[in-house]
This record gives C-alpha cells, structure tokens and sequence, in this order.
C-alpha cells in the first residue's frame, strides 16, 4: 500500500518501484566500481580490503580491514563509496568530484588531511588512504581522481534509472516510504555513504534499509515451495518494464 523501491547493486543495477499495485523496473550498467575493479587499488570484498572508512570530528581518518588483524591490499565497493563521501564531508572533494589541492581546502577536518594529498604523475591529486613500509619499499594505497569519475559514474547510472521511474509513475523522491538494498555490494553499503555521492537522492536515511542476499533467498524459496515459484511468476509478469536506453529523459537524467 505504500511506495517502495528495491535496488540490488552489483556490476548491473536493478531496480524496481513498487507504487500499491504497479511494478515498474530497470535495469543499468553501473560497471564495475562498486565491485572494486578498474580502481587504482580496487579489489573485492575478501581478506585485505578496506571496506569502511571514516575521518573523525579532528580530521584524523580511520579505515577497517577485511580479515582481523590485516594490512590492507586495497579497496572494495563499500570502502570506496564511504571514502569518496568522508572526503566530500571534509571539503577534500568538491560536489563536482574534483579532488582539491592543499590550497584550495578551507574546512577545518581537511587542516590534517593536507598532508596525504600528493600529486600522480598526470598532475592530478590522489589521497593516501595508507601508506607503510615493506621490504624497504613504501607502499601506498590511494585514491585518485580517476578512481571518483568511475564511482560518479556508476552512481549516475543507478540514481538516473532511480529517477526515470519516480518519472513514469508521477512519484517523487520525497514520496518513497522505503529503499530496500541488496545484491553482492549494495548489502554492504553504507547508506549515509550512498546518500552522501548522490547514489540516493531525497529521502531520508531512516527509510533505507539493507535486506542482504534477496535474489538468493528468492532462489531458493522458488526452489523448495511449488506456491512460492507461481507467487514469482505471478509477479514477474505484472513488471512492466522500462527500456532506458530508449527513454527520451535518459541521457539527460544521467548526465
């Protein structure tokens, strides 16, 4: 009876918008960000990845690692959106995505986060996210300005597809009543990260919930239960589905 809308985040994105009755969905090539590829240091969600980041109210930033006690060896989806969020938090990032340089950071949290910001040979900034010692040689983990293009990227496409059915149905942000999360990345991510970007637009964080694993339990209740696999068929031919490519508003809405 109310408006809903579930997102499962992976390489694809898809969406539904459930609006008392009508179900209206898409789908959208969000790419391989919020997997950790084709980011400089990007991994998966196992052992060594740094899956959440945050900075402190004096500016000192704090990351946890996959797998007790171990060094980092890069960044998964999750990592990814929370770092790019505390950054825009801290002014480090501009709302452009633009990595600042020192100079430009007028925030009193980017005062000590001056110092991690280096320049790549392109003479574009990164940020150090950490940096150690091995073998003699000092490694860094980093994340650079190419590296938010690809997350402003894959947000883009998943909050324009989120938009064009809010469209369709004569719905606003405003009006949903819940987002529900799933799917290999969006079930761990963090929602204030995800509102942060713009991958959620206009609603509240209280109304976003992640609900983990939802295409697998859907498998395997299909699996097991005769009524539950007539339920899903019932529902997949109520969809109606919405071709975005062929949608006049798309490109707009993306860029």
């Amino acid at each position: 009876d109310n408006l809903s809308l579930a997102i499962d985040l992976g390489t694809n994105g898809e969406i539904v918008l459930a609006d008392r009755g009508r179900l209206l969905c898409c789908s959208t090539a969000a790419g391989p960000a919020f997997e950790g590829m084709r980011i400089t240091h990007g991994m998966r969600a196992e052992t060594g990845a740094i899956d959440r980041f945050w900075i402190s109210s004096d500016g000192q930033p704090g990351f946890h690692v996959i797998g007790r006690g171990r060094r980092a060896r890069g960044i998964c989806g999750s990592g990814l959106m929370d770092i790019a969020a505390e950054l825009l938090r801290a002014g480090v990032i501009e709302p452009s995505g633009w990595i600042l340089p020192p100079e430009k950071i007028k925030s009193k949290a980017g005062d000590n986060l001056k110092k991690r910001l280096t320049q790549a040979e392109n003479g574009q900034w990164q940020f150090v996210i950490d940096e150690y010692k091995e073998k003699g040689k000092t490694s860094r983990i980093v994340l650079t300005q190419r590296d938010v293009r690809e997350l402003q990227l894959a947000s883009g496409a998943i909050s324009s597809g989120i938009s064009i059915l809010l469209k369709l149905a004569g719905r606003s942000a405003g009006d949903i009543d819940q987002i529900l999360l799933t799917g290999a990345f969006g079930h761990f991510l963090n929602p204030a990260s995800a509102v942060a970007v713009g991958l959620i637009r206009g609603v509240s964080l209280e109304r976003i919930q992640s609900i983990g694993n939802a295409a697998g339990l859907g498998a395997r209740l299909a699996v097991f239960s005769e009524k539950e696999t007539e339920s899903a068929c019932r529902i997949a031919s109520r969809m109606e589905f919405v071709e975005l490519g062929a949608h006049p508003d798309w490109n707009d809405e993306f860029s």
